[in-house]
């Protein structure tokens, strides 16, 4: 017996979105470009295409073809021209070795 897509497609979910707490519930309508960039405790920094929901702090990658996560790269060299202008929130994370911004604990905005 495998793992099953819904199991797979809750992984993923759970590994490329980041909810914010403490909001009053509705429905996320994730629309606003943004890169996120996220740090952990040993200062290393990936940076990924997101969207942020248009009522709350929440967000969720942009997935292209073989990068579920929208990942980007280590440095912000790798941005290109548009991603650059966007704007940026900063993801701190709680560790170093997990993959996927559910262990991130706090986030700030830098524009």
């Amino acid at each position: 017996m495998g793992m099953g897509h819904l199991h797979l497609r809750k992984i993923i979910k759970r590994d490329t979105s980041w909810i914010e707490k403490n909001t009053e519930k509705h429905k996320h309508e994730y629309n606003i470009p943004y890169i996120l960039k996220t740090i952990s405790p040993n200062k290393k920094t990936n940076y990924y295409r997101i969207l942020k929901c248009t009522e709350c702090n929440s967000f969720k990658s942009i997935p292209s073809p073989g990068n579920v996560s929208g990942f980007i790269g280590f440095n912000i060299s790798e941005l290109n021209k548009e991603e650059r202008k966007l704007p940026t929130i900063i993801g701190y994370k709680k560790h170093e070795y997990l993959i996927g911004f559910y262990d991130i604990e706090k986030i700030e905005f830098k524009n």
